[in-house]
């Protein structure tokens, strides 16, 4: 693979969702890892880049990374775990919030520490599953780049107070997954800034407590 590209398109305010591009230099083909609601930000985004998308893969089913799925019209890709969320508005938390979102597009599954290839772009991804934020929580990495969902921010982690989140499983994958990775990864995170493992292994506060 050439030069990996990333732009980060954050979507709803409320909650500052983070939504990525991704693209190799001199492919017109990109992918779009989550997708939070208002997409046509994300299309003006497209569009100032001369993108165009292949697919939509997901980090995990909370409505701040699903809700603008269906109005893509893409194909999308979930882990098997968390594919009830995508029709149950508990799970995805669009029950609490008032709403209920129900995504009606077909998904593709994959399962855990499978790679993902995507011919127009030219694009593989190794998937990590990480659960703990969700059962079907997962990074995706390529190259040097990792796109850590709601498992790992910048100096924070995902929330573990949600329907079927588990605080063990999280730190698990966070130690026993993430920080096994090579140090010098940047992380692209589901909302905030970018961070890096080296960073987060070293200064992480979340990790070094009893309690996350």
């Amino acid at each position: 693979m050439g030069e990996i590209n990333v732009k980060r398109v954050v979507v709803l305010d409320d909650y500052q969702s983070n939504s990525y591009l991704v693209w190799q230099e001199g492919i017109k083909f990109c992918l779009i890892i989550d997708c939070g609601g208002e997409f046509d930000k994300i299309t003006r985004a497209l569009k100032g880049l001369g993108l165009e998308p292949e697919a939509i893969l997901l980090t995990h089913g909370h409505g701040d990374h699903i809700a603008g799925v269906d109005e893509s019209g893409l194909d999308i890709y979930i882990h098997k775990d968390d594919l009830d969320f995508l029709s149950n508005p508990e799970l995805n938390l669009s029950l609490f919030l008032g709403g209920s979102l129900k995504i009606k597009r077909e998904p593709a599954i994959f399962n855990s520490d499978q790679e993902l290839y995507f011919p127009k772009s030219d694009l593989k991804f190794k998937v990590i599953h990480t659960p703990g934020h969700t059962p079907g929580s997962c990074c995706f990495l390529t190259k040097d780049l990792l796109f850590s969902g709601d498992t790992l921010f910048l100096s924070g982690v995902g929330r573990t107070d949600l329907p079927l989140s588990s605080e063990s499983a999280l730190k698990d994958s966070i130690l026993n997954k993430l920080f096994k990775l090579d140090q010098s990864i940047s992380i692209y995170p589901g909302h905030g800034d970018m961070t890096g493992i080296g960073y987060e292994r070293e200064n992480n506060p979340f990790l070094f407590s009893d309690s996350l």
